[in-house]
């Protein structure tokens, strides 16, 4: 098997080579088995179109890590905010950035595992007069599963 790519609601043109890939929606059982064994190997990267470290990218960040905890509590898949993040420091003096959606691209045997969600209003609390949050809907969640089927005739003569 080859890497698993994980992002939470996007994919870019950037990812998807040439040639044919196939996608499919599998059930969340089938997601969490594909996606322990590949953190269990080692394969798991996930990814991110926004950069989740940014002061200005607040709320993506907070949606990022209410995924997060929907996906444990809900389907028991353990994601937080660091796996989406790399060191390339060293551990008295890390140097974290986020792995960058648009910075791969799915060759021979990767996969690329899209969750998606909806989102819905949270009741509004009594005497209070904040902004009605919205909150993901567990039962909206779905898994995207994107795959090589075969490369270009001019790829494959390459080789």
């Amino acid at each position: 098997m080859g890497k698993l790519f994980l992002s939470f609601w996007d994919l870019c043109l950037d990812n998807l080579p040439e040639g044919s890939f196939a996608h499919r929606r599998i059930p969340p059982d089938e997601a969490k088995t594909i996606f322990e064994q590949a953190r269990h190997e080692g394969r798991l990267f996930c990814v991110t179109g926004d950069d989740l470290l940014a002061p200005y990218k607040k709320r993506q960040c907070a949606q990022h890590e209410e995924f997060c905890r929907v996906l444990g509590e809900h389907f028991g898949i353990k994601l937080s905010l660091r796996d989406f993040a790399g060191n390339s420091g060293t551990e008295a003096e890390p140097f974290y950035s986020i792995n960058p959606l648009n910075c791969v691209q799915l060759r021979d045997r990767d996969c690329l595992m899209v969750i998606t969600c909806c989102f819905s209003l949270a009741e509004q609390r009594q005497g209070t007069e904040e902004p009605i949050p919205f909150t993901i809907a567990p039962s909206s969640v779905e898994f995207h599963l994107i795959e090589i089927t075969a490369e270009p005739e001019a790829a494959q003569a390459a080789r």
